[in-house]
């Protein structure tokens, strides 16, 4: 009984180790391991998954998302990662893009000959669009709250609606799963600020 208590201490230390070791020699290589977190909405249709801060991780096609899905989840693709769901992530590239547009206010409907917009108090809405970024289109979401009232002025010389603006920051990544000799790519997109000015015809 001790030598086989023995024997499965011996196995459990070397395997930590080894742990280790593939962890310090994939952060040599140039790997910034990432504890995957669960996501908030998982859209397949557009093949986007939306995190809880608001960014949004894109991917070039079904397969792509399903394994890098299937392996966080560890459904039966990496059983040993169940509790550390570690990924090696290698930057590609990175593009910013400034004053996006993404779509109209809910509280300007019509185009009128405005000289000013006032938001009220406790007011809020969402915005969505889609952007073309160095590596295909991808979507991407923000909400705006108005914590006290805002005044917008516009030129009441012509006609306008309200719109919100977006800067992003979208990075490419290739993901490695090193334990599957596979691997997919993903783009991480990031709203850095958000505007919300008039718009003319």
């Amino acid at each position: 009984m001790k030598k086989v208590f023995f024997k499965v201490s011996l196995l459990l230390s070397f395997t930590l180790v080894l742990f280790i070791f593939s962890s310090q020699e994939a952060s040599a290589n140039g790997f910034n391991l990432e504890l995957v977190i669960s996501s908030s909405k998982v859209d397949f249709e557009n093949l986007y998954i939306k995190k809880s801060d608001g960014s949004i991780t894109a991917f070039d096609n079904i397969k792509d998302m399903q394994l890098h899905l299937n392996y966080i989840n560890s459904n039966g693709y990496a059983p040993e990662f169940i509790t550390l769901a570690r990924l090696g992530h290698r930057l590609i590239g990175t593009q910013y893009k400034y004053r996006v547009f993404s779509g109209y206010s809910k509280f300007t409907p019509f185009w009128t000959k405005a000289s000013l917009y006032t938001l009220t108090n406790n007011q809020s809405e969402s915005f969505s669009s889609t952007t073309n970024t160095d590596w295909g289109s991808i979507n991407f979401s923000f909400s705006k709250s108005y914590g006290v009232s805002t005044n917008i002025p516009a030129d009441s010389t012509r006609y306008s609606r309200l719109a919100g603006y977006a800067d992003l920051k979208i990075e490419r990544y290739y993901v490695s799963l090193p334990n599957l000799h596979n691997g997919y790519y993903k783009t991480e997109v990031t709203v850095q600020n958000i505007y919300i000015d008039p718009i003319y015809q």
